[in-house]
């Protein structure tokens, strides 16, 4: 498919599936860490990549409503929620990423409407998604909620399917890394996480990141108990 400009007529931001009321402008910020070697007798410093991480900063104006974005948006500031924080070019081409709203603003003035202005920190990876195939490594999982209820409707082992990638090297939940085989399985692109694993999560949102020598995925879970 030819290259072709984007412009902000197609473009949207979206928390999780609904798009944020009032949005004017997003910044997405990709940054890299690059560690510098050096060593007696060399001429010049040699480089490595390091860490990755991404930001965003979103603006627009005031729109507040019970049970809007805008107030979703703020309910994930004020309750350290983790979202996921969609930048669309069009309904194809988007960045989707999970986050947390690290901070809110609101300016105006007698002769100006109200703004808004937040900031998202991510946390794990942002996927580019190019006319409807992602770009890299992403993962998709069995489930997008586990209950720790053992009759429950979704107490199933939860497994990731990743797609750019044909082996997994490990997998953490923030920076702690899970043993294999006890807290997951891995076979090629596929990994199983059991019940009995999944058990020990507390209540709340868990960040999987699968390593994978072709890059990382994350896969954002949600961990509820409905036992009486």
């Amino acid at each position: 498919m030819p290259e072709q400009p984007y412009t902000g007529l197609t473009a949207s931001v979206k928390i999780g599936t609904e798009v944020l009321a009032y949005i004017s402008g997003v910044d997405l910020s990709l940054e890299k860490e690059i560690i510098e070697i050096l060593a007696f007798g060399m001429r010049y410093k040699e480089k490595v990549p390091a860490i990755k991480d991404w930001s965003a900063s979103i603006d627009g104006t005031v729109a507040f409503a019970d049970g809007g974005t805008q107030e979703k948006l703020y309910l994930a500031y004020e309750n350290d929620t983790l979202v996921t924080l969609g930048i669309f070019l069009d309904s194809d081409t988007y960045f989707e990423g999970s986050g947390y709203v690290s901070a809110m603003g609101i300016q105006t003035a007698p002769d100006d409407k109200v703004n808004l202005t937040a900031e998202v920190a991510g946390s794990g990876a942002i996927i580019l998604t190019i006319d409807g195939s992602a770009v890299g490594v992403t993962a998709s999982l069995s489930a997008n909620t586990y209950d720790k209820n053992a009759v429950g409707e979704l107490h199933d082992p939860i497994v990731i399917t990743l797609t750019g990638a044909e082996s997994v090297t490990g997998v953490q939940i923030g920076a702690v890394a899970l043993a294999s085989p006890t807290d997951y399985t891995a076979t090629g692109a596929v990994v199983t996480i059991p019940t009995a694993f999944l058990d020990t999560l507390v209540l709340g949102s868990a960040l999987f990141t699968i390593l994978t020598p072709a890059g990382n995925a994350t896969a954002a879970l949600t961990i509820i108990d409905t036992t009486e």
